[in-house]
Parts: C-alpha cells; sequence; structure tokens
C-alpha cells in the first residue's frame, strides 16, 4: 500500500520534472509509456529512490536514538521512584534484602550481605521480618559496602553470588526488553 502510494509520487515527480523542463507530452499520456523520455524518468526515479533510502535511513538513526534517550529517562525515573519510596519508608530496603535473601535459595550457613552504607540502619531494623521470610536458618551478616549503589544488595552464600543491585535489575530490564545490542 505505502510502496504503491510512494511509487504514484515518484512517477507524478519524474512527470512533473519533465514538464518543468518544458517538455510536451499529451495531456492523457502515462508519463511511464512514453520511451523518448525513459532516460529523464529513470533519473527521477534513481534521484527519488536515494532520497527515500536517505529519509528511511535518517529516521531509523533518530528512532534508536530516541529510543536511547527514553531508557536513560526510564532509568533515572525508575531510580528517584524507588529513593522517595525509601524515604516514606526506609523499610523498603529491607524488602528489597529479604526478596534477595529468598532468591538466593541459601542451604543454610554463613551469608554475607553487602549493602550501601546509607541504607544499612533500616536493613538492620527490619531483620526480624526478612530472617522469618528465609526457608532455612542462616547467620546472615550485613556489610556496609559503598560500591554497592543505593537500594540494592549484594547477598554472597556458599552456593554464589547473588547481585541484586538496583544498577543490576535495571540492566536485567532493559535487556529483558531490548533484547541483545
Amino acid at each position: 500500500m505505502v510502496k504503491a502510494w510512494a511509487m504514484g509520487r515518484i512517477v507524478k515527480a519524474a512527470t512533473f520534472g519533465l514538464v518543468a523542463h518544458g517538455e510536451s507530452r499529451p495531456t492523457n499520456a502515462d508519463p511511464r509509456s512514453c520511451p523518448a523520455d525513459a532516460d529523464a524518468r529513470d533519473a527521477v526515479l534513481a534521484q527519488a529512490t536515494e532520497v527515500l533510502v536517505s529519509a528511511h535511513l535518517t529516521a531509523e538513526a533518530e528512532l534508536m536514538a530516541a529510543k536511547d534517550a527514553a531508557w536513560v529517562l526510564a532509568r533515572k525515573m525508575a531510580e528517584k521512584i524507588i529513593g522517595r519510596a525509601v524515604e516514606m519508608d526506609p523499610s523498603v530496603v529491607g524488602e528489597i534484602v529479604g526478596q534477595a535473601l529468598a532468591a538466593s535459595r541459601a542451604p543454610g550457613g554463613a551469608i554475607l550481605v553487602r549493602i550501601h552504607p546509607d541504607d544499612l540502619l533500616a536493613v538492620e531494623q527490619t531483620r526480624p521480618h526478612w530472617l522469618r521470610r528465609m526457608s532455612t536458618a542462616s547467620d546472615v551478616r550485613l556489610v556496609g559496602d559503598a560500591s554497592v549503589g543505593r537500594y540494592g544488595c549484594v547477598v554472597e552464600t556458599a552456593m554464589g553470588r547473588l547481585d541484586a543491585r538496583l544498577q543490576s535489575q535495571l540492566d536485567a530490564l532493559e535487556r529483558a526488553v531490548r533484547g541483545p545490542r
């Protein structure tokens, strides 16, 4: 549908270009059926095709740039929203840690939770809540670590490491939505 419309526009442009250059043709003649104008028509069609291809490539580049800008904005918004939620209710960080501990499926034993120092007090205050959610009894040690961003944590167990930093979660969300880059 769009291709037919575009071809119609190209043919009209070719006709206009030929008429504008002083060439005459019967008013009811099909511009594609005049062999004498074939070279001129082909040149105009080639030029129009080049313009359309260039416009399409430019539009694709602009769309990608807009998508990238939208992701940057969405990430900043998510960080602000979570930050505001923590300001209003510091136990939100404890809930994040509790979910990370549950997701780690630690079989018990020693667990180290690295968390940003500014979030440490709120997580410590919610310890009874997230300890009840764990499936097995464990020795959970909280450690302040400035390399872990706000509102997330890194859980280290004998089984491995679970990265529940906000940045990592947003990266995973972006990969899931956008696909590999």
